[in-house]
């Protein structure tokens, strides 16, 4: 049996952690990260991934006893990002048909259905600092909670979207959003505004298009070492009056 790697998982928000797993070739296997965008970290002989804090592409790969390997791509993406991988995995898309826009849709050529993902406004509602460690050494952890409003258009020449349009929320509602937002910590709301018909009405080749809004809530945090504890590590002596 060939050696391949066990995991559904394709887009993580950084610093997010999953388990990889694999099966077929000889064991013991041994895993890397052959490509390293975000900075992440896995361990080599458990498959235990952590993403990183950056945005970009990683490549998984397993290497088993006999020196046969296997690759995985994980995305470490925004939360708007990984609305787009929700969209297209449990929408059953393929790869181009979402895509991420600002100002600017692409009006689709064939009869496939497209969806595009915007945030058109992101209102930070709530912030906290905690510091955190020891006497000698402190953290300070930052966070801030962010409601974002969402707009969606669901988009074709010919049909599709017309008849399709009710797949993309049921997309973002399906048990595989649920996974994705319990292990990445953020939440899209269940109830949205109605479907805007923004359809053209001329043409040989109708192009259909559909909006609709939802919101979109997460938090994003920051952790750095105050310089300023650091003066409390010797304290100066204090000299009083007699």
């Amino acid at each position: 049996m060939s050696l391949s790697i066990l995991q559904t998982v394709h887009a993580l928000r950084p610093g997010t952690q999953i388990p990889f797993g694999a099966t077929g070739g000889s064991t013991p296997y041994t895993w890397s990260i052959s490509t390293n965008n975000s900075g992440g970290v896995i361990n080599s002989s458990t498959g235990e991934y952590t993403a990183g804090p950056d945005i970009g592409v990683d490549i998984i790969t397993v290497t088993d006893n006999v020196a046969a390997t296997a690759n995985f791509t994980i995305q470490v993406c925004t939360p708007l990002m990984l609305v787009c991988d929700i969209i297209q995995t449990a929408a059953g898309l393929s790869q181009g048909q979402v895509w991420l826009w600002d100002q600017k849709i692409n009006i689709p050529i064939d009869s496939q259905l497209y969806v595009a993902v915007a945030a058109i406004a992101s209102k930070p509602f709530g912030s906290t600092t905690a510091y955190v460690g020891t006497e000698d050494s402190f953290q300070a952890v930052q966070s801030i909670n962010v409601l974002d409003t969402v707009s969606i258009d669901i988009l074709s020449r010919g049909p599709a979207a017309r008849d399709n349009k009710e797949l993309i929320l049921l997309a973002l509602h399906s048990p595989y959003a649920e996974s994705q937002m319990e292990l990445n910590s953020f939440f899209v709301a269940p109830l949205s505004t109605n479907f805007v018909n923004l359809s053209e009405i001329d043409g040989s080749a109708i192009p259909y298009r559909y909006n609709i809004s939802v919101s979109l809530q997460y938090f994003v945090t920051n952790v750095s070492n105050p310089p300023y504890y650091d003066t409390f590590t010797n304290p100066p002596t204090v000299v009083t009056e007699a």
